[in-house]
């Protein structure tokens, strides 16, 4: 039982030093020296156990219905914004032919006009 518990606080001990390796590496932070560390000691697996056991949980389900919440939202104003601009390029396209009626009109304008001047020359 001893050598389990030895076994179980240096695999601990091991997957600790990896783990702050591996954020020393992520966040490019070097461990201060002039920082106590604990070291934690185990009476045996059970309170091992228990203590993993005391770690609070988080519940972030309302979180998530929040962004969902957002995300609807977020939606519909995109569905009113998208409908807006086709609005918009509805009106754009309706001044685009009333533009090229116009501009044949003055075309046709143009050429009744030079074809009088050219009669009266």
């Amino acid at each position: 039982m001893r050598k389990q518990r030895e076994n179980d606080i240096q695999h601990f001990m091991d997957s600790s030093k990896l783990v702050q390796a591996k954020h020393t590496l992520m966040m490019g932070e070097e461990l201060h020296d002039d920082i106590e560390l604990k070291n934690v000691k185990f009476d045996s697996v059970e309170s091992f156990q228990k203590a993993k056991n005391e770690i609070p949980s988080v519940d972030i389900s309302e979180g998530l219905e929040q962004i969902e919440q957002a995300k609807a939202i977020q939606d519909i104003k995109i569905d009113i914004l998208l409908g807006q601009i086709q609005q918009v390029g509805g009106i754009a396209n309706s001044f685009s032919d009333d533009l090229d009626k116009q501009a044949q009109l003055l075309y046709d304008m143009s050429s009744q006009v030079d074809k009088y001047n050219n009669h009266l020359d």
